[in-house]
Order: structure tokens, then C-alpha cells, then sequence
């Protein structure tokens, strides 16, 4: 017997299954078929995503709902069509890198990272990132690997100005995405994302299918946008308001406190997007890259338009600010006006809608690998300088 089964394009339509039989008589192939048809369009149904177009459209939960309970996990392992890579510049934040690194293994599903520590840096990833030995493949760079111009070609500045260190820090980023992209190409790896440590992808999916498998989002993505060079992904800002307790995952094993993560801990927002995006590139579709880098890291190849408004996306950015401690503990020359001014900005914008739409999604990760290795993955996560990590 041979089984297929046939998706009609109806979003509505039931699923419809096939037994064929295959039956020789005196030597004659006789080819019988039966049909039945499924009601579990709820679940199976493969109709695409529709465009939004208002955030709310986008499962964005501006009610103090209490989520259902995930789905039973999927198991699922990466095909060479599912590779999905990442450039990621770091700078003094393990305390976030701990729970970026499960989040996306988990929902992209990251396969290849790409990952390049600032100089600046007082503490080293090294120890976290060999946690994912076997899960993910990681290349570790320096800065004679990104070969971008020397700081004495930059503006002629004292490298002490805050203005300096800042164009020093974009410059350097710039060149290694373009390096970065370009080694994923030659990895076959087709996605790659470009974001920071406190920015996390929410697949624009209901609430249940969301982690229900790992790598939904690979598969939402290849379903409507396999032929697009780059994705603006719109991002919506967190701050550090912190929820009621009963609002909090209930975490197992004890080892893992919602309350040291991001993603659980803080889920209050503007009610806004961000001025600019993010981008997701299909290194695939770029035939050449730009002989000089474009300056922006919300724009990396002219087809990624920084400022596009559409929400025809796969998902959004959920971008965290984290506490007051976290925060500070980088030294980033973007904040030199005043760490504390910085954040308290933030939070009073973003403190306004209740969206706790991904908060579910450690629950979905510790099935998948189970109790022991999460508690192993996500060891110290939200804690800032252990003694291990310092260079």
C-alpha cells in the first residue's frame, strides 16, 4: 500500500488522503484507489499566513489573557534546506547570549552562527558557546578575519570621543556582516540574521502552532518569501516592567527561573513599532555584494529598504532593554550620554501593552532536548560576569 496525502488550497478545505493499492493478477497490475477525508484543518491546514496590517493582526496580545497550553513538541532534525545561519557581534553580554542562542536553535532552527566579540570586551563568550558543540556550528572571529579599514583611516578622531568610538563601532559591524554573509554563502547556508543579543523573532503564527515544532519558522518563511533577497523585520521595543508572578511560565526543571529570562520576565511594550528593522537575508538570492559595505546595520544590501512600513512579514523583533544592571554592564558607546537616562527613555515608552506572546516557548525548548540539557544550556542565564567568562 502506498499513502499520499493532498493539501487542497482552501484554507477552509479538509485534507484528503490516498490509499493506493498495488495488486498483480496474471501478471496484470491492477491499481486500486480509496479516498477519505480528515476534519483536522485546525492543525494540518497549509494555507499561507495572510498580510496583516495592524499590529494587532500580527497576534500581538494586547489582553491579560492567560496562554493556552503549547501543543505537544514535534521532533524534527535539519535537512540542508533548513540550514539557517546568524552573524552576531557580542560585547559584555553572555547574560543575554545564554538565552538568544536556545531561542533561535529552537525556532529558526539556528544551525550556523557566525560570531565576532567586540574589542572592547572585558569578558569572553567562549565557555557558553561550547555548550552548543554538536548543535550548532560556530566560527569565532577576530578582527584580522573581518579585515575592515584601521581606525587611524576614521574620521582622524581621537579614539577616546564618544562620536569616534561610535562610527568606530558601525564601521566594524558593517564589514563583518558583509564577511560574515558571504562565509554563510559559501556554506550553503540560504538565511542568515542579523540582529543583536536583545532581539528575538516572533513568527507570525497563532499562539499554538508558534513552538509547536522546532524550525517553524523556517518553514513559515520558505512558504511565502523562498525568493526574497532581504526582509525588513519590523521590532517592537520591551522594557523592564516586570509581571505579576501568576503571569510568569511555570518552569521545569527547577533549575530554569522564568524569571532570569527576557523573553518571560519582561512582557510589556510600546504599543508602536520601532523607526527602523532589522534584516534577514537570503544570501542565496545575492548575486554580488556591495564593493564597500552600506553603513547601516538596518539596511546591509540596497534591497533592504531600512524604512519599510509593510507587515507582510514573517515575523517581528521583539527587542528587550533588560534591567538597569544588564544594561549598564556593556560598555557601548551608543549610550555614553548617561546609561541610566538611556533606560529610564526606554522604559517609560515601552511600559504600555501586555504582549506575551512568546513566553511559551521555553517550555516547547526543554521538551525538545529535555530537562538536563536545557538546565545545561541555559546555566546562569539573565547573570551578569561570572568568573568564568572574564578574558
Amino acid at each position: 500500500f502506498l499513502t499520499t496525502k493532498t493539501m487542497l488550497n482552501a484554507p477552509s478545505a479538509p485534507n484528503r488522503w490516498r490509499f493506493v493499492a498495488l495488486i498483480t493478477y496474471n501478471g496484470a497490475l491492477l491499481v486500486a484507489t480509496l479516498h477519505f477525508t480528515s476534519q483536522l484543518t485546525a492543525q494540518l491546514s497549509s494555507a499561507h499566513v495572510p498580510s496583516p496590517q495592524s499590529i494587532d493582526d500580527l497576534h500581538v496580545s494586547r489582553h491579560n489573557e492567560r496562554a493556552p497550553p503549547p501543543l505537544p513538541v514535534e521532533r524534527s532534525s535539519s535537512t540542508k534546506r533548513e540550514k539557517f545561519g546568524s552573524c552576531l557581534l557580542v560585547n559584555d553580554d553572555n547574560h543575554w547570549l545564554i538565552e538568544w542562542l536556545a531561542y533561535h536553535y529552537y525556532v529558526l532552527p539556528l544551525t550556523s552562527l557566525i560570531i565576532a566579540v567586540d574589542p572592547n570586551s572585558k569578558t569572553s563568550p567562549d565557555e557558553v558557546l561550547s555548550r552548543w558543540s554538536g548543535r550548532i556550528d560556530v566560527e569565532i572571529w577576530d578582527d584580522s578575519m573581518i579585515d575592515f579599514p584601521s581606525p587611524e583611516t576614521l574620521l582622524g578622531a581621537d579614539p577616546n570621543d564618544a562620536k569616534y568610538r561610535v562610527h568606530f563601532h558601525r564601521v566594524r559591524q558593517a564589514y563583518f556582516y558583509q564577511r560574515c554573509m558571504k562565509k554563510h554563502k559559501q556554506k550553503r547556508v540560504k538565511w542568515v540574521l542579523l540582529t543583536d543579543t536583545d532581539e528575538f523573532i516572533r513568527p507570525i503564527l497563532s499562539r499554538q502552532k508558534r513552538f509547536q515544532r522546532r524550525g517553524v519558522f523556517h518553514r513559515t518563511l520558505e512558504r511565502k518569501f523562498s525568493n526574497s533577497e532581504c526582509i525588513v523585520l519590523p521590532r517592537v521595543q520591551f522594557g523592564s516592567r516586570d509581571v505579576s508572578p501568576d503571569k510568569l511560565p511555570q518552569l521545569e526543571p527547577p533549575g530554569i527561573n522564568s524569571t532570569s529570562m527576557l523573553t518571560t520576565r519582561f512582557q510589556y511594550r510600546e504599543e508602536e513599532f520601532m523607526e527602523l528593522g532589522k534584516n534577514l537575508v537570503n544570501v542565496e538570492a545575492v548575486e554580488s555584494f556591495p564593493h564597500t559595505p552600506l553603513m547601516s546595520v538596518h539596511q546591509v544590501l540596497p534591497s533592504c529598504n531600512a524604512s519599510a512600513t509593510t507587515l507582510d512579514v514573517p515575523g517581528i523583533l521583539h527587542h528587550y532593554t533588560g534591567t538597569l544592571e544588564q544594561f549598564k554592564f556593556r560598555d557601548d558607546p551608543r549610550n555614553a550620554v548617561g546609561m541610566r537616562f538611556n533606560h529610564r527613555i526606554r522604559n517609560k515608552r515601552a511600559s504600555q501593552v501586555y504582549d506575551s506572546s512568546i513566553t511559551s516557548w521555553v517550555v516547547s525548548f526543554v521538551r525538545y532536548v529535555g530537562k538536563n540539557e536545557a538546565v545545561h544550556l541555559l546555566r546562569n542565564v539573565g547573570e551578569i560576569g561570572k568568573w568564568w567568562w572574564w578574558v
